[in-house]
């Protein structure tokens, strides 16, 4: 199990990685799977928040 200070740390690796990115017309497709699996990330975080789950 991860600690949340891990994954912090691994969300502003990704967060600098996509500002270092350079994003063309072709990689639509992956835009579209990252910005659905944030919003998966989002949702799970959401949710665990709301309900009051720390397991």
């Amino acid at each position: 199990m991860h600690s949340l200070s891990e994954i912090v740390k691994k969300l502003e690796e990704i967060e600098h990685m996509i500002k270092d990115s350079e994003i063309s017309e072709k990689d639509r497709e992956l835009i579209q799977l990252i910005l659905i699996k944030n919003m998966n990330i989002e949702a799970e975080l959401y949710a665990k928040y709301l309900n009051g789950n720390s397991k």
